[in-house]
């Protein structure tokens, strides 16, 4: 019985020991990319019998318990934790994250298995895999029409950039329109744009049939905040150099846009070339341009406007890392694009009707465009029935137009 005791105390730590191993298992993969944690629990492994119970007796005396000792304890199951984790950004257009029930099924080619993690990257041939695996992802592909079909079999995820998409030709066209009888405005045309940038004028002058229009635009336009990196090596960039050749050692690397917003380029490697940089910062799908200018890398933030609001930053220039060569940031200082300027355009309208003298002038409102930051739109002229607009990608600029 004495040793009895040991034995049994022994089996509790060993059993505590490896829930120990479970808890440390779940520690070690709380960065792991699709893993659930597991939790122990425990039975009695077996209960000795040293004297049996007795039922009371006929003559009044009470029943007595059974004398019973237990021999330890057990690990009696592994529980793997299927709720929902974590869904984290990563910047990864091809990251992918299930909210809810369900899991990804992927194919060695052989046999399909089925995961939660969604780290996929595209292959050569356009196939969606898993980078750590290289298993490709299974699915459904949408047929010539659009539609997927949800009951056929599953088969190897394709995305097949570059290949367009044959057009069909227009069969039919319906319009509807109702003209105004007592309308008495006029159609607005272009007449000369001179260099204001202007494509294109719509709509009706509320302001009496017939005359013309001559706004005036004076000021510039926003533009973009822009720099060009020098990178340490001195030599001028073709796109094929390799990132080690460039004395890098440090592949990943975050990109600041506007003073706060962090965003982390991955997967780049020493034989990584530097068009493959450029493609890895243009592939994060933000407001950042990158391109070869000059033999040098140019970064430009895609939206107009004011540097100190929109910038970017590549932080701590060192030896070894993208920013320091590549881009040429000082040692512990930054590189920064941050000279971007805001619109200061402004517009005036004057009216001539015909066979009349000019009216007075009036200020129009120049509008920005929220896609790009550029003032690309003028609105209230003919008292506010007119929309002049410019190529939204360009911009207007100053100068005269008739309409």
């Amino acid at each position: 019985m004495g040793f009895g005791a040991f034995f049994s105390a022994v089996s509790g730590v060993k059993g505590h020991l490896f829930s120990m191993s479970i808890v440390g298992n779940n520690i070690a993969n709380s960065n792991t990319i699709g893993f659930k944690t597991g939790q122990v629990t425990f039975r009695e492994a077996l209960v000795q019998t040293l004297r049996g119970s007795t039922p009371p007796s006929v003559g009044g005396g009470g029943g007595i318990n059974p004398v019973q000792v237990g021999l330890g304890m057990e690990v009696a199951s592994i529980h793997t934790k299927q709720g929902q984790g974590m869904l984290q950004e990563t910047g990864i257009v091809t990251d992918l994250a299930i909210e809810g029930q369900g899991f990804f099924v992927v194919s060695d080619g052989d046999s399909n298995f089925y995961t939660r993690a969604g780290n996929f990257t595209l292959d050569s041939e356009g196939n969606m895999v898993n980078r750590g695996t290289g298993h490709i992802v299974q699915g459904w592909l949408a047929d010539d029409d659009g539609r997927i079909p949800t009951g056929s079999p599953i088969e190897d995820l394709r995305l097949p950039f570059g290949v367009s998409i044959p057009g069909r030709a227009t069969t039919e066209v319906s319009l509807d329109s109702n003209l105004n009888a007592a309308a008495t405005s006029s159609t607005a045309s272009l007449n000369s744009a001179g260099t204001t940038g202007v494509l294109t004028v719509q709509g009706m002058a509320a302001d009496g049939a017939g005359g013309q229009h001559q706004v005036t635009l004076t000021g510039t336009n926003s533009t973009q905040s822009t720099a060009l990196g020098s990178n340490t090596a001195g030599v001028p960039l073709t796109g094929s150099e390799t990132l080690m050749s460039m004395g890098v050692t440090q592949y990943e690397f975050d990109i600041v846009l506007n003073n706060n917003e962090r965003h982390t380029v991955r997967g780049l490697g020493a034989d990584s070339r530097i068009d493959e940089l450029i493609q890895a910062i243009n592939n994060l799908g933000i407001d950042v341009m990158a391109e070869r200018d000059a033999g040098e890398v140019r970064l430009t933030h895609k939206f107009a406007g004011d540097g100190t609001l929109f910038n970017i930053t590549l932080e701590n220039g060192q030896p070894g890392n993208i920013a320091r060569e590549i881009f040429g940031a000082p040692i512990g200082g930054d590189f920064i694009a941050n000279n971007g300027t805001s619109s200061t355009l402004t517009a005036t309208g004057v009216f001539t009707p015909t066979g009349h003298a000019p009216l007075g002038s009036e200020n129009l409102v120049v509008t920005i465009n929220p896609d790009t930051g550029l003032a690309d739109s003028i609105e209230g002229v003919g008292d506010g029935g007119i929309l002049i607009q410019g190529d939204p990608d360009v911009g207007l600029s100053a100068g005269t137009l008739l309409i």
